[in-house]
């Protein structure tokens, strides 16, 4: 006899069932045996009573399947940006900078201020690259209008002495001309730390890169830009903040494994497609655009509108010529300008 079939069962179903008979009664007496059927079960076509109990009990397999809804097919995934296409998006992008500022402007002009003694109170042209420092570390998650009011304030109070006089400042002191920073406490330390360092290197910062990220709050993203902005180096990588990194992972200019990695798995694959001369403008454009698309103000309509204006991209400095061709306005052109603003609107 073939075993019941699992799940639960009711006392009605019990009763409709033509085996209930053979239940155990402890007032009948035992029937004799019935000599054993050597016949494969599957050699004789079950009866109809039991094929119809196998038919009403319901399997735990096909109740799951009935319980749960069907899962709907997954939409197919973009097919991947070519390097071409990218170089494209990111043109538009920079031209639309061109006619937008954005706060990183008036940070990367500071930076470039220190190096060239127009900053007041850097004093001696080597004070420079510490202030430049100083701005990096606390400009670290944190407002750029901020960072730049807290350092020209200690800079003010410095003016002429630059990281020995930032070492003379007692603890309280330093703590009150950073506090309206993020993380101020560890801010101070690590501003403390460089000046210290600075001091005992004749009031210069490291430019190399492998010596900058050894400094206490240095890490790859304020290493990159030391180099690439302050320094001035050719060879430096792009800056990957909160900004950048945004806006490559939704616009598809990175894969998912990049975007996993973290910033410098992102760096790394942007590298690979934008010019290395570019690379300085790059940052500073995509950090613009990111915050001008966080900041909302109506910058989608902005973008459509300058694909649409005839406006043309701007050869950046140095660019080879076949690399930079111009973002002719055209229908191409709006429908990748909506492109730009749906992708980046798509997670919010």
């Amino acid at each position: 006899m073939s075993k019941p079939a699992t799940g639960a069962i009711s006392w009605a179903a019990i009763d409709d069932n033509p085996f209930a008979s053979f239940a155990f009664d402890a007032n009948q007496p035992a029937a004799p045996k019935r000599p054993r059927v050597t016949s494969s079960p599957k050699a004789s076509a079950p009866s109809g009573s039991s094929a119809a109990a196998k038919a009403s009990a319901p399997s735990a397999s096909s109740a799951a399947a009935k319980a749960s809804p069907a899962k709907p097919a997954p939409s197919a995934s973009p097919a991947p940006l070519s390097a071409a296409e990218k170089l494209r998006e990111y043109r538009l992008i920079a031209s639309f900078r061109q006619g937008k500022r954005a706060s990183v402007d008036d940070f990367h002009r500071f930076l470039l201020s220190l190096g060239t003694g127009e900053e007041p109170g850097v004093g001696d042209p080597r004070h420079g690259m510490f202030w430049a420092l100083v701005a990096s570390l606390l400009s670290v998650q944190c407002r750029d209008r901020v960072a730049l009011a807290a350092t020209r304030a200690m800079l003010r109070l410095c003016a002429g002495e630059g990281a020995a006089g930032v070492a003379a400042l007692g603890e309280e002191e330093l703590l009150r001309l950073v506090h309206s920073c993020n993380f101020c406490a560890s801010k101070a330390r690590y501003v403390r730390a460089a000046a210290e360092h600075a001091q005992r290197h004749g009031g210069r910062v490291p430019r190399e890169y492998d010596a900058l990220v050894q400094l206490p709050g240095v890490g790859p993203k304020i290493a990159h830009l030391m180099r690439s902005v302050a320094f001035g180096e050719a060879e430096a990588g792009i800056v990957v903040d909160t900004h950048v990194f945004r806006v490559a992972t939704r616009l598809g200019w990175v894969d998912g494994a990049a975007a996993r990695a973290g910033p410098e798995g992102v760096r790394v694959q942007l590298e690979r497609w934008v010019p290395r001369e570019e690379r300085v403008g790059f940052t500073l454009a995509v950090v613009g655009f990111g915050q001008l698309a966080r900041g909302g103000g109506g910058w989608g309509g902005a973008l459509v509108e300058h694909a649409s204006s005839g406006a043309r991209a701007t050869r950046l400095p140095d660019s080879d010529a076949a690399e930079a061709e111009s973002c002719v306005a055209s229908e191409a052109n709006i429908e990748l300008a909506k492109s730009i603003v749906a992708r980046m609107d798509a997670s919010g």
